[in-house]
Order: structure tokens, then sequence, then C-alpha cells
């Protein structure tokens, strides 16, 4: 990709604060999948990557988005601080933060760990400085209204977008080209080839 450099800056480690990050989906704007996918494109033609398959998400986030850019402050966090959570977006956009080996995972292209990166990036970009709430105790809530669905549906499509899967794609074509989790590359083949279905992203 033009403009990106193949470097891996030195891991910082924060542990301000020593909080404990959890992770919850929370009420949001209702999205379908189909504008979902519509904004992960939009990402990628704004970066300039809509002719690549395997998108270097790190590179992306960490010297794009937060070195060049500073539309985001990186955080690399301890197992300590952030316990199960593997990344958090602040509500507000100003920082994402990653578990220190999800960040080195990530580095190393580890697919589960790609899509978590690409799933805070939608946090950033679906639901920062938006209005949020807790669901209720018991309640159900369909998927396209909740932030970690969404989240979701945006990693799958941001790192797998439907434009680039050629109808002769395999499942294991799609793992190798796109840098995706087996589950996440079914899930996708399932979404090229029935666009009515409401999968849940990977």
């Amino acid at each position: 990709m033009k403009g990106i450099e193949n470097s891996m800056p030195a891991i910082r480690v924060s542990n301000q604060g020593k909080r404990k990050v959890m992770s919850e989906s929370f009420l949001t704007t209702a999205r379908s999948w189909y504008e979902i996918e519509h904004k992960a494109w939009e990402f990628r033609t704004a970066i300039g990557a809509t002719g690549e398959k395997f998108l270097p998400v790190m590179d992306i986030l960490e010297i794009i988005m937060s070195q060049s850019l500073m539309l985001v402050e990186l955080r690399i966090e301890t197992v300590q601080d952030m316990g199960t959570a593997e990344g958090f977006t602040a509500p507000d956009g100003s920082f994402i933060a990653f578990r220190e080996d999800v960040y080195k995972k990530a580095h190393r292209n580890d697919p589960r760990a790609r899509f978590t990166v690409a799933h805070e990036i939608g946090h950033f970009v679906l639901h920062s400085n938006t209005v949020l709430s807790r669901v209720p105790f018991g309640a159900v809530v369909p998927p396209y209204k909740l932030t970690e669905p969404q989240a979701n549906v945006f990693a799958a499509s941001l790192l797998a977008p439907l434009q680039l899967i050629e109808s002769y794609d395999t499942v294991s074509d799609l793992e190798n080209n796109f840098g995706i989790s087996h589950t996440c590359a079914v899930n996708r083949l399932n979404r090229r080839n029935n666009l009515s279905k409401k999968d849940s992203g990977c």
C-alpha cells in the first residue's frame, strides 16, 4: 500500500489507572449490515486500499490513524490491566487500547488479532461520540442495534469486502488472501452467496 511503512515501532505499555477493561455490548443507532459494509468500504476508499485483499490493519491504525493523522491515540496495556478484554475503544474516540499480547500477535498477522484490530477500528468509525446506553437486564435486543455485532460486521467487511471476493473463491482462498480465520471466511462466503442473510460478522 502506498504511503504505509513496513516498520514496527517499539511497544508502549501503559498501566495508568490500573483499570479492568470490560467488553460488553451497548445499545446504539440501528444500522443495517449493508450500511455497515458500505462504511467499511468507504474507509478502505479513504486510505486508498480498494484493490488490496490483504489489509495491513496494524500499519493503518498505528502509522496512518495514530502517528500521521493523529486521529486517535494507540495504547498498549498489560494483561493485568486489560483482563480478558483484547481491545477497547474510548467512547469519545480519543484512544484505542490493545492487550499487549494481542498487539504482538496482530503484528505477526495472526487472524484473530487482526480481526480484533479491525473490530476496534469499527468502534472508532461507528460509535465515537455517539449516544450509547446499557442494555436493560433481560432485554432481547436485535443485533443491528448493538455495538458489538455492528463492530463485528465492520471488521469482517473491512478485512474481506464483498467487492474483492471472487465468484470462484473458496474458504481456503479467503483465509490466505485476506488473512482471516476459517470461521470468518465461511461467514463472508455465506454473505456473498446470500446477501439477504443476516450474519453477524465473524
